[in-house]
């Protein structure tokens, strides 16, 4: 027990140190998105934590899959609509909610959802507490369809971000174009660990390795936490920007001559590295002129060139 223990203590105190990091950045640039991830941060510090005590039996292993299974439900949830707003404030009102990629990222986000609460539900009526892990086939295939979701909703808030030269009008900035690879990476990337992680679970096939999973699989979502709060590094920005000239990609500028508001801002290099106050931030920046004559209905600023 004491050979496996310090590997789970490290990673309840990764992810104490990631909730403290991230309370940090909400106070310096609070904004809604980094509101809602410290929310699900604390509810699933707690859950590193009795994973952790479950391992020296002060917790039950039902309760540590009870605490495991609403958790992923939250994150599920909260991760699903976190990228479906972020899709709808980078088209610019031009959203296809009937869209094939949105409507398959529904349905099998419902499926995980039932598939989660039915697990949650047999394990709390079961009284005898013989069961002590989730339904095994309903564990997998909740799995699978939350991959699938979220891959699917993934992938229709990135696609018009990319235009080559010969579909746009305008030549957008190096700096917004490698904002966005950065982010598209790191969380494809993320995918890549969090299937690897649980392709290995299911190779092991057996429950003993169910702490093991739980502890890893918590380090992982503070480390997308991590990454959705705190600015990408600078020199990785200003690296992938030296190799991305304006004429090569454009981002984010739209075939009707409007540019998203954070090509306005990037133009000033500095802003999102060394300004305490957060221009990303949409409910706090001051608008434009140009927002008082944009149709948008929501709020992110549109600047016509």
């Amino acid at each position: 027990m004491l050979s496996i223990l310090p590997p789970h203590i490290a990673s309840s105190a990764f992810c104490f140190v990631s909730s403290v990091l991230i309370a940090y950045q909400v106070i310096i640039r609070p904004n809604k998105l980094r509101f809602s991830i410290l929310g699900y941060s604390i509810f699933t510090l707690p859950a590193s934590i009795i994973n952790t005590l479950s391992l020296e039996g002060i917790v039950s292993q039902r309760a540590n899959s009870l605490v495991y299974l609403v958790s992923t439900l939250l994150m599920c949830i909260t991760h699903f609509f976190m990228v479906l707003d972020v899709g709808y404030r980078l088209r610019m009102g031009e959203a296809n909610w009937k869209h094939p990629l949105v409507l398959c990222g529904i349905a099998f986000s419902i499926c995980t959802s039932v598939l989660l609460l039915a697990e949650i539900i047999i394990l709390a009526i079961n009284s005898s507490g013989k069961e002590e892990y989730a339904l095994k086939g309903a564990f997998i295939a909740g799995v699978v369809a939350a991959i699938i979701a979220d891959s699917c909703v993934f992938t229709y808030t990135f696609k018009p971000l990319l235009y080559w030269k010969e579909k746009r009008v305008n030549e957008g900035h190096s700096r917004t174009t490698a904002l966005g690879i950065w982010f598209f990476l790191i969380q494809n990337l993320w995918y890549v660990l969090y299937g690897v992680l649980y392709v290995w679970f299911f190779v092991m096939n057996s429950w003993s390795y169910f702490n093991t999973l739980l502890a890893m699989d918590y380090v992982l979502r503070f480390i997308e936490n991590l990454l959705y709060t705190w600015p990408p590094p600078r020199i990785v920005i200003d690296y992938l920007s030296s190799k991305l000239p304006s004429t090569s990609i454009n981002l984010s500028t739209r075939k009707s001559g409007n540019v998203m508001s954070s090509e306005q801002y990037n133009v000033e290099e500095n802003v999102e590295y060394n300004s305490k106050k957060d221009l990303t931030n949409l409910e706090t920046r001051a608008p434009s002129e140009h927002t008082v004559h944009s149709s948008y209905g929501s709020k992110v600023t549109i600047v016509t060139k």
